[in-house]
């Protein structure tokens, strides 16, 4: 079997923001380009990355993807784009973001987050830890529900899988 370097910076990050953010009722900002303290909720999501050492990221577009290509504009190297033309849900979101990275030669490591989503980068080290060493093709987190009442479901069936 060879061996695996799994470290932060041979991850690429795929961040979903093809959305049309409805709960944001707004249609002249972009939900990822809501500011937060001044500074749009997207910089501050790839600022996170980039803390825990993550440096390349496959933004995917959807809605007002010119306004997030501007948010995030010449800010950042590094950052690629996948436009999914159709909101499709968010397992083709991110099969659009792989599309683009296996055409770009990127074969290693893939973390998938939600665009408007501020993880603590010590969270996003641990997660990096735990798939590093776990030696499997997949480790997720998820809030429980009291914390995300409108977010997506994992379903667990009794014997745990």
């Amino acid at each position: 079997m060879a061996s695996r370097s799994t470290i932060a910076s041979d991850i690429v990050c795929v961040l979903l923001c093809g959305g049309k953010g409805r709960r944001m009722s707004s249609d002249t900002t972009h939900k990822v380009c809501f500011e937060i303290d001044g500074i749009p909720a997207i910089r501050r999501s790839i600022d996170s990355f980039r803390e825990a050492g993550i440096t390349r990221f496959c933004v995917v577009l959807g809605a007002m993807a010119g306004q997030v290509i501007e948010c995030i504009g010449s800010r950042y190297e590094g950052v690629s784009f996948a436009f999914q033309p159709e909101a499709m849900g968010t397992g083709d979101a991110t099969k659009k973001g792989l599309d683009v990275l296996r055409a770009l030669g990127h074969a290693g490591p893939v973390l998938v987050s939600m665009g408007d989503k501020i993880i603590d980068p010590d969270f996003i080290s641990e997660m990096v830890s735990v798939y590093d060493a776990a030696h499997t093709g997949l480790v997720f987190a998820a809030q429980p529900k009291v914390l995300n009442r409108h977010g997506g479901r994992i379903v667990r069936l009794p014997d745990g899988r």
